[in-house]
Order: C-alpha cells, then structure tokens, then sequence
C-alpha cells in the first residue's frame, strides 16, 4: 500500500528588497545592512529584513515512533484556540528549535557530571531566550546555531544544507554589520548619551554576540577538520578580541544583566587570546576608563581572601558614567594581574629575540618590570590564594583516609589510589567545593605559573647572554623556582575535584596538567612529578576516549585550541 504523501515543504520567502518598516510605510527601501539607513534618517526603528523560517517536516506517528525525529515537532502552545492563534508558525518554530538546542547542551539532569549553574547564567543562548533582544543580526545567528545542532543530530542532508546556507547568509549579514558600524563609529566616535549613540552601542551588542555564537558553531558534516588555531571557533574567538581593542566598550549598553555576560565572555576569551598569542591587546579605547574590571566570580573569591576591601561597591557602570565619588579605588584582579600578564610576555619575547649582550639600560628596564611582577606575586595573589583555598575547599582527601571519595569507575580516580601516584601527590582538593571560588583557583594558579615562567625566562635571558649570576634583577632565581614548583603541585591537586565533570571540562584538565609538567621539564629537578604528569594525562586521556564514545556531550567552547597553544609558554628554558 503506497504511504501517504508528505506536504511540501516551504522555507519562507526572503524580502531582499525592501525591510519591513519601509514595506510598511509603502516607500523606497536602500537595502542597507543590518539596518536601513532611510529609516535612520527619517527617525524610525528599522525592524530589519525577513529571514527564512525552518518548517519541520511532519511525519506520520508509526514512523516517528522510537526515533529522535518525534521530538522535533513543536509542542501545543495553549488549550486555548485564540492564544494559540496569536502566536505565528514560525515563532513557535523557532522557539522549539532553541529549547531543543537548551536541552541537549544544557540538560537538567547531567548525565556525566555535577550540573554547573554558571554556564547557564553565562550562556548566550540563553540569555537571548530569557531576554528581548530585537536584532535581525542577532536572530539569524541563533536560528543558525539551532540549525546547525539539529542538522548534527539528525544527520540529515537537507538539514545540513540548510544549515550551511544559514550560515553562508549570517556571515554575508555579519560583515554588512561591521562595515556599517566602522563608518559610523569614524563618523561620530564618541558616546555622547544620543540616540545615535545608543543606535551604535546596540549595533556593537549585536555584533559581539553574534561573533561570540559563531565561535560555539558546532562543525557540520562534511566540513573540514581545521587543526587548532587556524580552527574557526578559534578564529572567531580572536575577532572578537580584536574588534574591542579596535572599538573599545560601545557593546555596553547599559543592561546589566547582558554586559555581564557579554563582559564575562569578553575576559576568558580575551585573556586567553592575549595569552596564546603573548601579545598585550591592550585597553587604549578611552571608554575603558570607566569601567570595572572585577567580575561577580572574581568579586566574591577575593572579597572573602580580603585581596579587596570588604565595602568595595561591585555595581557595573556604563562607559559615560561617572564613578561614584564614595568608592573606595581598590585594586582589581583585571588591573594588577590579568592585564599586565599579556604585556609582560610581549616584553619577554622582545627581550629574549636577537642575540648577543643586552644593554645596560634594557637590563635595568626588564628588571624593574619582573620585580614589580613578583611583587604583585609575592604580597597579592599568594597570601589571598592561602586564605581562600581554605575557606573553600576544607580538609584535604587522601586515598587512605577518604577511600569513598575515590569512585572505581573513573580512570583518574583509579591512577590517584596507585602507590607511585598517592606517594608523589597524596592529598587532593574536595570534590564538594564551590564551583565558583574553586574554578577561580585554579585558573589563578595557572596564571601564576606563567607569570613565574615568564620572569624566570626573563632572568635566564640575562643569565646566559650577559652572563650575569642568577640574581642580576635583584630576585633570586631559586626563590622564583621554589615558588612556581609549589604553584604547580598545587594545580595537580585539582586533578579529583574536575574529575567528576564534563568531557569538556576533562579535555581543559588534560591542558591544565600538561602546563606544569612543561615546568617540571624546565625545573630539571622534578622527574618524579613529570612521570605522575604522564601517567594522569593518560588516564585523563582514556576517561575523554570513554566520553566520546558514549556519545556523552559536545564540546563547544571555542578556547581549547587557543589554550592549547598558550600551554607551550610554561617552558622558560
């Protein structure tokens, strides 16, 4: 008996030639990009051009039975006919289309590892689910993103070609955008309360976010495996690092829960760009001046370490917006340690580059700059890592003591309990920490290693080709030595409290590991944790292995290939 025929499938028609508020006002439209500019002109809101809608093709019910398909059909938006008129076809399309992409990138129950609340309260997908955000730009990105997670799941063709033309068409869109926001930011650079002005910071919201959602584009089928860092989410990653140092803050436009996010992406992003490529981006864009560089995760370590004042207001500020005259100037961790760490590694590759003797006068500048670098290490960041890491995590665990907390089933659990590794690292952070202050730790301790890598670099620089002794910038090179060895022990012992975690979070762990073990190498001194480093990376190795093919999670964050290339810098020697 020959099966019913399927209904043709639409995608909706494009207006290429007018945008709705010009077809509206019945006039001749100029098909500017993202927005028209005879709407500008003339004081309206151009509400940007129809873009094509996915219909999903229906399939009969004993067909959908049992297969991934039957989930992709939007549910029933009321019991009553008239709310469920009012809402059009393709809203509610695209409203399925995103809490599908919500649900299986972001499940309520985890199926792998313990639920994370900041990478929900961070996600820009779910932000622009949560919030009005009326960009023609902003939506065809999402709509992309939702395509693009559909089309892998289902593997379909005709899917996967959709997708890839959405995203021929956002691309195409995203470049009209930053063409027109240049010339408007030469036109008129500065931020002046206007409308004009609000017009430009909405347009940089826009095109941040979309940079940042192209960045998380999973790959589709067919698409070329790109080795990090010429990968795109890696290139995404630096053009939306390059397009602030070029514009400075006009993507804040004053909603405080956006310019969270969107600052927040900007700072892991950013950081490690700058990090990877040891190049200061820098903040020269006079807007910067106005903003805070403490984040809420940041704010509440080191409130509580007391590496900030207690009554420190937190509150976000617009660029044009005054700094309250009560606020005491504390220093902040974007200030005194993340910022300069990019510049003092350009310095050190300057200064390291060439041969033969270093002047006397480039001598003195790099020690001024190494000293001033352990200072901030020395009196700062160490004394607030001691007083958090027990507030935070408590007791220490050991295999002996805690032998329920060490679980058979994963590989690097089962690594910790062996003799030769419980005698090198014996005791470990608390799986049960805060996920907040411990994942602060962590990153601080790993940017405190490369800190101490790049002025021991700096200091062997000058060891060898003026030959000076080790302690001609007025540090002693076994202090800085012994410091960053116990940095770096300190880091493997965050190896059982991200164990329990996501196969993105396993991947991170196996960079994190490989960072002090390129110092060990360098130390000379250390063989025995150099070997406990290979034997955790393996297991590391072997728990992703089981991940993937458990088919247990994606990993869309578009920094493990920039933090990979960024790991060769904790080699000083």
């Amino acid at each position: 008996m020959p099966s019913e025929k399927r209904p043709r499938v639409i995608n909706g028609k494009p207006t290429y030639e007018y945008c709705k508020t010009c077809r509206r006002r019945r006039v001749k439209c100029d098909t500017a990009r993202p927005a028209c500019q005879r709407c500008l002109r003339a004081g309206f809101v151009c509400e940007g051009y129809t873009v094509l809608e996915l219909a999903i093709r229906p399939l009969h019910d004993n067909a959908a039975q049992g297969t991934d398909i039957a989930h992709f059909h939007p549910p029933a938006t009321a019991n009553s006919p008239e709310l469920a008129a009012a809402i059009a076809p393709a809203a509610a399309c695209r409203a399925h289309l995103l809490s599908l992409y919500l649900h299986d990138l972001f499940p309520t129950t985890p199926r792998f590892a313990p639920h994370i609340a900041h990478t929900t309260a961070l996600s820009l997908p779910h932000l622009y689910a949560q919030s009005d955000l009326p960009s023609p730009l902003l939506r065809r990105a999402i709509d992309t993103l939702c395509l693009a997670h559909l089309a892998n799941k289902t593997q379909d063709v005709w899917r996967t070609n959709l997708a890839a033309d959405f995203l021929g068409r956002l691309l195409a869109q995203l470049r009209g955008a930053l063409h027109l926001h240049g010339s408007t930011q030469t036109a008129s650079p500065r931020l002046d309360g206007t409308r004009h002005a609000k017009t430009a910071s909405t347009s940089a919201q826009s095109i941040m976010m979309t940079i940042i959602l192209l960045s998380i584009m999973p790959k589709l089928a067919g698409d070329l495996d790109i080795p990090a860092p010429h990968d795109p989410s890696a290139i995404h990653a630096q053009a939306a690092v390059q397009f602030v140092a070029s514009y400075g803050p006009t993507f804040l436009t004053g909603s405080p829960r956006t310019d969270v996010v969107l600052t927040r992406h900007l700072q892991l992003q950013g950081m490690g760009v700058a990090y990877a490529r040891r190049k200061n981006f820098g903040a020269a864009h006079p807007g910067w001046q106005g903003v805070p560089g403490m984040l809420h995760e940041e704010d509440a370590m080191y409130r509580g370490s007391g590496f900030v004042v207690q009554d420190t207001p937190s509150e976000w500020l617009r660029p044009a917006s005054p700094r309250p005259s009560s606020a005491a100037r504390a220093r902040t961790l974007y200030e005194d340690l993340f910022d300069p760490v990019a510049q003092l590694l350009e310095m050190v590759d300057n200064f390291s580059a060439g041969s033969g003797p270093h002047s006397q006068q480039r001598l003195d500048n790099m020690a001024a700059a190494i000293r001033h670098a352990d200072d901030l290490q020395l009196h700062n960041i160490t004394p607030s890592l001691q007083e958090s890491t027990a507030k935070a995590f408590g007791p220490m665990i050991t295999a002996s003591s805690d032998p329920n907390d060490f679980d058979p089933g994963i590989e690097e659990h089962v690594y910790l309990v062996t003799p030769a590794a419980a005698k090198i690292i014996p005791e470990h952070y608390r799986p049960t920490a805060d996920p907040l202050t411990a994942n602060s730790g962590l990153r601080l301790r790993l940017r405190c290693l490369l800190v101490d890598c790049a002025i021991l670099q700096m200091i062997d620089s000058g060891t060898s080709r003026n030959d000076l002794p080790p302690d001609w910038s007025g540090l002693h090179q076994e202090d800085i030595e012994r410091r960053a060895y116990t940095t770096a022990r300190e880091i493997l012992q965050f190896v059982h409290y991200a164990s329990r975690r996501s196969l993105t979070v396993a991947r991170f762990l196996r960079l994190w590991i490989s960072a002090p073990r390129h110092f060990f190498v360098s130390y000379g001194r250390a063989p025995d944790e150099v070997q406990w480093c290979d034997g955790c990376v393996a297991a590391i190795s072997a728990r992703i292995a089981r991940l993937v093919a458990a088919g247990q999670g994606e990993t869309t964050c578009p920094m493990l290939g920039t933090v990979a290339r960024s790991i060769e810098s904790y080699r000083y020697r």
